[in-house]
This record gives C-alpha cells, structure tokens and sequence, in this order.
C-alpha cells in the first residue's frame, strides 16, 4: 500500500503520527581531481582519528592522529598514506593503549581545517567533498567506517548495516547523505 503513494511536501507542524517521511539525496555531481583515492582515505582517518594543532604564534602546524596501537593495518596503511601524500615521514608516540602519528604540515593542517574543519563536534565536510562522485566519497566512508565504526548483518542474508559513531551532528546528517547518493540506507 505505501508504495502506490506518490510524497508530497507537508509542512512539519502539519504532519501526523503514522506519516512517513522521504529522504532525498543531493543529484549534483561536480568532480575535483585534486581529491584523489589516497587523500579521500586520509579525509576518511582524518574524520575518524584525526585532529589539527596550530599554535597561538601560528609556528607550529600538526596533523595528528590517534589509533589503538592493535590497529596494525590501519597504522600501516595511515602512515603510507601519509607519506605518499605529503611526502614527510610520520612520526609514532604510544602512551597507554595509544599511539599518536604525526606529521608537521600547515598545508595539511590548513587543507583538512578547510574542508572537515576541527575539533570532533564540529568535524563537518566541505561542500566540495558533498558533491564528489559518489566513488570518491566511498573511499572517505570505507576508511570513516575502518576508524569510528563497524559493518554487521542483522540476518545472514541482509543487506549490511553501517554505523558510524561521531560527536558532530552535522557530520552524521552529512554522512547518511552521502550513503543515500550511493544508494545505502
């Protein structure tokens, strides 16, 4: 019976209990080459583990990010990525459970301040990112997904369920955009 329903826009303070409500996902497509598989990765470590540090005289520029020192691929493939991409070697502290890479970059610093902003509750994507290819997006979500969340079935025939833990709303609303562009709800 739903399906034989055509949507039609209500106004919020008119719907009822009982009404449905339907997603739509962004059609416009504007690709960048700049934003290659390797730095859509990095972006996607960047919005899981990552965080920026520019010092109050603006000498000092670090791209960090923290991962469980257990998370041997992961470290691997961050640290390549890293290298490949900035071309500076990473460097490792553990404290605890932790270990802590680091590159110094303000081009880094700047370019992922810019387009996934800073701090975790504010962590949100430029409009440059919102309207890659879908393709390019995934490669951020796979690697999103790899640091701050997990894949399961509810059944062993379903369709996957992706969840992603973040402290910012707006990046949650913009990553459930970015799957319905793909066709994962």
């Amino acid at each position: 019976e739903l399906l034989s329903f055509k949507p039609d826009f209500v106004p919020a303070g008119e719907l009822d209990r009982g009404d449905y409500l339907v997603f739509v996902s962004n059609k416009k497509i504007k690709d960048n080459p700049n934003f290659t598989p390797e730095i859509m990765k990095l972006i996607g470590y960047y919005l899981a583990e990552g965080y920026i540090y520019r010092s109050f005289n603006n000498k000092n520029y670090t791209l960090s990010f923290s991962l469980n020192k257990n998370e041997k691929e992961n470290i691997a493939e961050l640290e390549t990525l890293l290298l490949r991409i900035t071309g500076k070697e990473p460097r490792e502290r553990i404290r605890r459970n932790a270990i802590e890479i680091s590159i110094s970059s303000k081009k880094w610093v700047d370019f992922l301040g810019d387009d996934a902003s800073h701090y975790a509750s504010e962590k949100k994507l430029s409009e440059e990112i919102l309207v890659l290819p879908f393709k390019k997006q995934w490669e951020m979500i796979k690697t999103y997904i790899k640091g701050d969340g997990s894949l399961s079935w509810r059944r062993k025939n379903s369709n996957p369920r992706y969840e992603i833990t973040t402290a910012s709303p707006t990046l949650a609303v913009q990553t459930q955009e970015i799957l319905a562009r793909g066709v994962i709800f």
